[in-house]
């Protein structure tokens, strides 16, 4: 038998760095979409695929995301593709 969970809170990235290791065929990451400039410690394709704007709104009209948020004048989206 097989629950999906969803981890919140302090533990968070502990918790999921685990299953990840621990159990890969049954745990991915989704990598999301940002229109936003990479921080120096961000990894492109790990922490978040990095693209224009102009990009975002591109897969936007094409409803290729299955969310789609705007933050701080920078748009974030998770692509149906990804999952």
């Amino acid at each position: 038998y097989f629950r999906a969970i969803c981890v919140k809170g302090a533990l968070y990235n502990k918790i999921y760095d685990c299953m990840l290791k621990r159990y890969p065929a049954q745990f991915y990451s989704i990598v999301p979409l940002t229109s936003r400039a990479r921080r120096d410690f961000e990894i492109e394709g790990f922490h978040y695929h990095f693209v224009s704007t102009d990009l975002m709104r591109e897969f936007e009209m094409q409803n290729t995301f299955i969310e789609l948020a705007s933050r701080n004048g920078n748009l974030y989206g998770l692509d149906i593709g990804g999952v």
